[in-house]
Parts: structure tokens; sequence; C-alpha cells
């Protein structure tokens, strides 16, 4: 029987050769890991869940290419800013009208502590002439709040769409 073992060395070679290839696996999936978890963060600023804004009303002039908003907050927390965004009804993609969305009127660097309170409502006026389209009067309004942290600017997963029809 020691005869026969010393005969059929390529079989110990062979699995010296599998316990090197299971070796370098599990050496590589442990760096990858460590790799992804140092590059994924680990806290993410998020919104809180209940920040909401609603529209009061809304109404479009297509002559002045205008739109007035009468914007309330009905959540539990501060809205800081809100993008607004139009386009025609059929498109999926809408681009924003108001370019800052700090000129919400809500949000400065110097007074930390305004915005949109809980229970209080804001009429503005925005110019729509960048997403006017000629012969369309039927568009749909997207309404996002956002809140600031560290002076970043983080976006509500509640976003408001609504239709309008200007005339």
């Amino acid at each position: 029987m020691g005869q026969q073992l010393r005969k059929d060395k390529k079989g110990v070679s062979e699995m010296v050769g599998y316990v090197l290839l299971v070796i370098i696996a599990v050496g590589i999936s442990v760096i990858v890991y460590n790799f992804l978890y140092v590059l994924n963060p680990k806290d993410r600023p998020a919104c809180e869940d209940d920040t909401y804004l609603i529209i009061n009303s809304i109404s479009c002039s297509l002559s002045q290419k205008t739109i007035s908003l009468d914007l309330s907050n009905k959540g539990l927390y501060t809205v800081d800013a809100a993008y607004i965004r139009m386009a025609s009804q059929q498109r999926k993609i809408r681009p924003q009208i108001n370019k800052n969305p700090t000129e919400f009127g809500l949000w400065n660097l110097e007074n930390k502590n305004k915005g949109l309170k809980p229970g209080e409502s804001l009429q503005k006026d925005y110019s729509f002439s960048s997403v006017f389209e000629q012969g369309v009067s039927d568009y749909v309004v997207e309404v996002q709040p956002a809140i600031f942290k560290d002076n970043q600017p983080i976006l509500c997963k509640q976003v408001v769409t609504e239709p309008v029809h200007c005339s």
C-alpha cells in the first residue's frame, strides 16, 4: 500500500492545485468585499418621511407664460426648498422651472432657521417660457420638497404631481 501512494503523486498535486484555487478565490472575494464596504457611504442624509408639500391652487396663463402656485406644508417638518418642474402631459421627464430651488423663498445661508413651517402656505409665480410648447395647453406640474443639512440640499421622496390647463 505504501508503494501505491508513492506512485500516484499526480493526485496529490491536483489536490494542492484545488486548495490553492479555493484560497485565491476566497482571498479575492475578501479584498473586493472590503473595497466595496469602504466605498459605500455609511450615513446617507435623508429627508424625513413626514415631509409633505401640497398644491392648494394652481393657475396658468399661456399669454404671459406664467404659472401661479399656492403651496402648503402639510407635513411634520419644515421645508427649506422646492424643486418645481413642468412639462406637457405626454412627457415623462419634466424640466425644472425654478432654476434655483432656494428662489422658492424659504432658505438662505444667513438666516438658517427660515423655511416653510408645518401648516404654513406660500404663493409664488413662475415663468415657464423655457418649457412652453406651441399649441399645448395641458401641462403637468411636479413639486418636490427639499431640506438642507450641512448646507447641502436633500431631496425628499414625496413628489406632488398635478395636471393644469393653461388658458
